[in-house]
């Protein structure tokens, strides 16, 4: 009792507020701030503004009908026609992506497809099986090199004997391109599309076979079923390459004739030794010859627009 007496009450020993003049009432007050504050949780992160939906939802549905305006060319059963799926009028609330989709027939070349595509002169090569098939990958390459030319090659199957492939740096169609892509009545005939496609037609070499079919009308692959369905209006290239002996005989000349009373242009054949050791008249014409023929073509072409 005589030591209690001498320190004062009991309620001081806890640093009670009625004694301030403890010494250790000020660090009893600090720490209980001091846990009060540790004790308070981090703030949560807000949640973002109005999140996108992962699909279209009840609350969308009337927003998505401002934006469903669409044009859509659909196919006849998806067949060999192009379907284009035209952009939204509008930005797409829901940030899909609607880019123009083209399902076009792989093959079939897209006639005015775009403005681009209209200024592009589009040259059709045509091959046959002569030796002189050899030179088609050079008339190729010298084609490219005019400004604003679009080339494509139809061959026969004889013709692919004398050339690589490969090397033919273009889209290469051939009997079996055209049966493959027709699969019923909807489907596009190929020999048809590509004559609309070809503002000009070169056929280098045109051997005897061919010759004759194109003459007395025959077609039975790719190559003359085109030359038969041939717009009149557009020019057509043809160089002869054959044999000496053949060339020499009475039926080439009416043939030559015959397709020149049709508007086609013959480009001669000139002399030299052939590839058989024969030296003479026969010899498909030179390929900077033919390329030159082509650039009088299009220089005519446009002299009407530039008046």
């Amino acid at each position: 009792r005589r030591g209690l007496e001498q320190h004062g009450p009991i309620s001081a020993v806890g640093g009670s507020s009625t004694d301030q003049s403890a010494p250790w009432a000020g660090a009893a007050s600090t720490n209980q701030r001091r846990v009060c504050s540790h004790s308070r949780q981090p703030p949560r992160p807000r949640p973002p503004r109005n999140p996108l939906p992962s699909r279209p939802s009840r609350h969308s549905r009337p927003y998505l009908e401002r934006y469903r305006r669409a044009v859509c060319y659909l196919p006849v059963a998806l067949r060999g026609f192009s379907v284009l799926l035209c952009g939204l009028l509008e930005p797409c609330p829901l940030g899909w992506s609607m880019e123009p989709i083209s399902l076009a027939e792989p093959g079939i070349p897209a006639a005015n497809s775009s403005s681009v595509a209209q200024e592009k002169f589009h040259v059709l090569v045509g091959v046959t099986g002569s030796v002189a098939a050899l030179k088609l990958p050079l008339l190729v390459a010298e084609l490219l090199k005019i400004p604003g030319l679009e080339v494509k090659v139809v061959t026969t199957e004889r013709a692919k004997h004398f050339y690589n492939a490969q090397e033919i740096p273009v889209t290469l169609y051939g009997d079996e391109e055209e049966w493959q892509l027709w699969k019923g009545r909807s489907d596009p005939v190929l020999h048809i599309e590509l004559r609309r496609w070809a503002d000009l037609m070169v056929v280098a070499p045109l051997d005897a076979n061919t010759l004759a079919k194109v003459a007395n009308g025959i077609c039975d692959n790719l190559l003359t079923c085109v030359i038969r369905a041939w717009d009149l209006s557009k020019p057509l290239l043809f160089c002869p390459a054959m044999n000496t002996a053949m060339w020499e005989h009475p039926i080439t000349a009416r043939q030559v004739e015959q397709l020149k009373s049709f508007g086609y242009t013959e480009i001669p054949c000139v002399v030299k030794k052939l590839v058989c050791g024969d030296e003479g008249r026969g010899a498909m014409a030179e390929v900077w010859t033919i390329v030159e023929r082509v650039k009088r073509i299009l220089e005519e072409r446009d002299v009407p627009r530039q008046s």
